[in-house]
């Protein structure tokens, strides 16, 4: 289940013009439109928390599904 947000979050990002780059099959990094780094998304998360606090950090920043 984790997985499928994951895809759709960072398929959210693209969309409102947020810069997503996948390393390898690791991870996501995902920069503001103004190019700002700012945070890695593990592509398979280990913990369910990991999608909310990925959330509450893109909040911060001004990103909103």
């Amino acid at each position: 289940m984790a997985d499928k947000d994951i895809e759709h979050l960072v398929r959210a990002l693209r969309k409102a013009g947020w810069s997503v780059d996948q390393t390898g099959k690791n991870y996501y990094l995902v920069y503001q439109p103004d190019g700002t780094f700012i945070t890695r998304i593990p592509s398979t998360p280990s913990s369910p928390r990991t999608i909310r606090r990925i959330r509450g950090k893109l909040r911060q920043h001004g990103f909103e599904e």
